[in-house]
């Protein structure tokens, strides 16, 4: 599982690369983008986290600051690609600690 998390805030400043994000968090709109650029590879992925819960609750119950996305491993190069280019980058649960 990856966790990704916007380089950009929905203000257009940058984000430290530490992982906070801004106090009400991403936005609907940003996790629409995030799986539309996975999507676009081709392969098979799965929404977990907060954003999963509230995907099958049908509306966002709390603010999140990042979405979990597990995606094939077959397609780990493209994916990567895929989501740098509008500016997100991985964070893995040892860079939270």
């Amino acid at each position: 599982m990856v966790q990704l998390t916007p380089s950009v805030s929905k203000s257009g400043s940058p984000v430290p690369n530490d992982g906070v994000m801004e106090q009400q968090g991403m936005a609907i709109a940003e996790v629409l983008a995030v799986l539309d650029a996975v999507r676009s590879t081709g392969c098979r992925f799965w929404l977990e986290g907060g954003w999963g819960v509230d995907a099958l609750v049908g509306r966002q119950t709390r603010p999140h600051r990042d979405v979990d996305v597990d995606f094939d491993a077959d397609y780990e190069d493209e994916v990567l690609q895929a989501l740098s280019l509008p500016g997100y980058f991985i964070e893995t649960e040892a860079q939270q600690g």
